[in-house]
């Protein structure tokens, strides 16, 4: 055979069987055909490069890897002309992830921030992916997720899972990965429902009567006879979970048009909500210590105070997007709404416009009291030092002088922790995918951010000539104030994750004191 196209198809078709030494055969042959063209397709090069990363994986090769690696990145401007720029991003981030599961040196790193480069880079290379997509390949969205998961980011990682299965219903990827997911909340919670327990024995089922290579339908079948075992030995029939589903569809169904909402979009903080729609998952009930069992630490109470503003202020910007994005009526504001100067720049102007930026600066505020409260949990920092959540981590001025925070936050080995500093990576400005954020929180904070129509824009005339001025549109900074929520949400998760494992290690240091934690009678019952 001496067509490229069909070596590379063919050993498609192998990896599809789980038979990954004929699929790289297929794939060297291809390799060795293109190398003698003097202008080879680029989408035969494209697709060479992720069959050699597909097999590299498998084969634990980073030599292949790196080949396959080398082309997408090399080539990347030619090639997205001819293949989908989210596809080859994807197979970067594909290769990224690869690599940082070949790294040897990180059993003796520990799980830490610095551990985590690589991986980093394969996230970056995700968000990419996901940022020009159009939305319709669920596998991006499970790569993505599993990134996500394997940095302990499990609350985004579990949403991603959702929406691959939203694109397409039963995709056997997302169900088993979904269902590891669930496992993995439980490890970083350190707490367990039955709920979560059921949720994650459909995934399981799912997976292993989906369309899975033979290992991983033998996984997902592992999976689910031990999460059976489980069950079983607390007691639990098919017919009680029958009965059990039911009633939680009931106490579903009865959640209010905006609790739904929040669920919807993975908005409530709370640790049930992120599986169980039923009324356990009404209310912001997350805290520091956990449902049940111990922690100890003087750190708990100063830290739930801490988290109390964050919760009260989360709950004002995720109230203020509602109202700001939906139809007329929700509340009454025309009576309260200003009378302004027409300018014809097209800006959607007024209370709706300012619950938004409302909305996306009280976000930032938030992520910046987490930094706050990692400096107090682990003393990094001076009560007057100004903390930003995406650069407090490695400040500049202890670059060239051993760098004690950056050195002392690598000495933890905390989940919650690995999961706040990659979620600051999205942010940062010199890399981070999300960095763009940034630039909206300076020009609310210091210019003007504003929000036009789809055919709107600042005429000349009025455009200020010492005053940032950033257009965006309604429509798109919606969308993002959306995400801003979602981050902020998982990053308030993850500081409660790491607070509680803290206090879990300290149990050990010495006699432990239950804490009970009553709630105050505000909002919902």
């Amino acid at each position: 055979m001496t067509d490229p196209n069909a070596e590379l198809a063919l050993a498609d078709q192998l990896l599809d069987q789980s038979d990954a030494s004929g699929a790289l055969d297929h794939t060297l042959r291809a390799k060795e055909q293109l190398s003698s063209q003097a202008q080879p397709s680029p989408i035969l090069l494209g697709h060479l490069a992720g069959r050699l990363i597909d097999c590299g994986s498998v084969f634990r090769r980073p030599d292949l890897v790196l080949e396959g690696l080398a082309i997408l990145e090399s080539r990347f401007d030619e090639l997205k002309q001819e293949i989908q720029e989210a596809s080859l991003h994807c197979n970067i981030g594909n290769a990224k992830q690869s690599l940082y599961d070949f790294d040897g040196s990180r059993a003796q790193q520990g799980f830490n921030p610095a551990a985590i480069t690589t991986l980093i880079e394969a996230k970056n290379a995700y968000w990419k992916a996901f940022r020009v997509s159009d939305g319709s390949d669920p596998q991006l969205f499970v790569n993505l997720a599993n990134c996500l998961d394997r940095s302990s980011r499990v609350v985004e990682a579990l949403r991603c899972y959702d929406l691959a299965l939203t694109v397409t219903p039963g995709f056997a990827m997302a169900e088993l990965n979904r269902g590891m997911a669930l496992q993995t909340l439980n490890e970083i919670a350190g707490v367990y429902t039955i709920s979560l327990l059921l949720e994650a024995l459909r995934s399981f089922r799912a997976a292993e009567a989906g369309n899975l290579p033979p290992h991983l339908r033998e996984a997902a079948r592992h999976q689910r006879v031990r999460t059976e075992s489980v069950l079983t030995r607390l007691g639990w029939s098919e017919d009680r979970a029958r009965e059990y589903d039911e009633q939680h569809r009931l106490e579903a169904d009865a959640h209010d048009p905006y609790w739904r909402f929040c669920l919807d979009n993975f908005l409530a903080l709370s640790e049930h909500a992120l599986y169980c729609r039923c009324v356990g998952a009404r209310r912001d009930d997350l805290s520091i210590p956990k449902p049940t069992g111990s922690i100890a630490g003087e750190f708990v109470p100063r830290l739930e105070l801490l988290l109390n503003r964050m919760k009260s202020e989360f709950c004002l910007a995720r109230a203020l997007y509602y109202q700001a994005t939906r139809a007329p009526g929700q509340w009454d504001l025309e009576s309260f709404e200003g009378t302004f100067s027409e300018l014809h720049e097209g800006e959607e102007i007024g209370l709706s416009s300012e619950f938004l930026r409302t909305s996306f600066r009280l976000c930032f505020g938030i992520l910046d009291r987490i930094a706050q409260g990692v400096s107090e949990l682990y003393a990094l920092a001076e009560p007057e030092e100004a903390l930003y959540f995406e650069s407090f981590w490695r400040p500049a001025h202890q670059r060239n002088k051993g760098e004690e925070r950056w050195t002392k936050i690598n000495q933890q080995n905390n989940w919650g922790l690995v999961a706040l500093y990659s979620i600051a990576t999205d942010l940062n400005t010199k890399g981070g995918e999300w960095g763009f954020f940034k630039k909206h929180r300076n020009s609310l904070e210091h210019g003007l951010l504003v929000l036009t129509g789809d055919s709107g824009g600042v005429p000349a005339l009025a455009r200020p000539e010492r005053i940032l001025l950033e257009e965006l549109t309604f429509a798109a900074f919606a969308e993002q104030t959306l995400y801003m929520l979602q981050l902020t949400a998982s990053a308030i998760f993850s500081f409660v994750f790491c607070a509680r494992a803290e206090g879990v290690r300290s149990l050990g240091e010495g006699p432990a004191i239950r804490m009970t934690m009553d709630k105050k009678d505000i909002g919902k019952d």
